[in-house]
């Protein structure tokens, strides 16, 4: 793609814009990546679809994309570029830009729940970034892997290192703290600045990063296009006497 860049704004405009992308061919939008893995039930909303489809593996990944994960389910996307992002269960991500650069950059954007990124070669260079962003804060790497999500109930965005250092922000703030392996820190909907970053208990980093845990990578799956239908449950029968 050179330096051509694919761009979508923040979740909040990413409706409006993906209906005035209606008119244009999804041909014309290049692929960024494929889904690779997929765990229970992962829709998602295509730019020129207007509609929830069933993720499957092997599909193509485009800019303007959006994934909604449910309970216990979880979608892993492989990109071009060698990153590998896996959205966790309960979760609502779009993929909002992807350009090769020279310098390379990455933008996710999360409504809800939780996304775990392996950040590609080629991030440690100037001007090149990785981001992954909450309504209220955004993380950005230059390598290694981390885990963010957005806690709607306590209106809290938190962040998780895991291997190589990031960086956390408020999204209209400048200032930020660097989040080492193993630390973590949140934004509160009202604060100023991210927290300082700690180092979690073992148990609960581990309850952090089973939200993306792939517990039974299934590999490539056959690519659908087919609407997701709800389960039938059947009514309860009484018990015999």
């Amino acid at each position: 793609m050179g330096r051509e860049r694919h761009t979508i704004g923040w979740w909040r405009t990413v409706s409006s814009v993906l209906v005035l992308l209606g008119t244009v061919a999804r041909a014309d939008i290049p692929p960024v990546g494929t889904v690779t893995a997929v765990e229970g039930q992962v829709e998602r909303e295509r730019g020129d679809a207007h509609a929830w489809q069933r993720a499957g593996g092997g599909d193509e990944v485009r800019v303007g994309d959006v994934f909604r994960s449910y309970m216990d389910s979880r979608v892993m996307l492989s990109l071009q570029e060698g990153s590998v992002v896996t959205i966790g269960d309960n979760s609502f991500v779009t993929v909002l830009e992807r350009a090769d650069g020279p310098p390379p950059v990455t933008t996710f954007g999360i409504r809800y729940g939780t996304v775990r990124a392996a950040v590609g070669p080629g991030y440690d260079v100037p001007q090149a970034r990785f981001d992954v962003m909450t309504p209220a804060a955004l993380i950005r790497s230059t390598g290694g892997t981390f885990a963010m999500g957005m806690m709607l109930a306590k209106s809290t965005s938190w962040a998780l290192a895991i291997d190589g250092v990031s960086t956390m922000r408020l999204r209209t703030g400048v200032f930020g703290v660097q989040i080492a392996p193993g630390q973590y820190a949140e934004v509160l909907e009202w604060a100023r600045e991210p927290t300082r970053p700690i180092i979690l208990p073992e148990a609960r980093r581990q309850a952090f990063l089973a939200r993306t845990e792939m517990r039974n990578l299934l590999g490539p799956l056959a690519p659908t296009t087919a609407p997701v239908v709800p389960p039938v449950v059947a009514p309860p029968t009484a018990a015999s006497p």
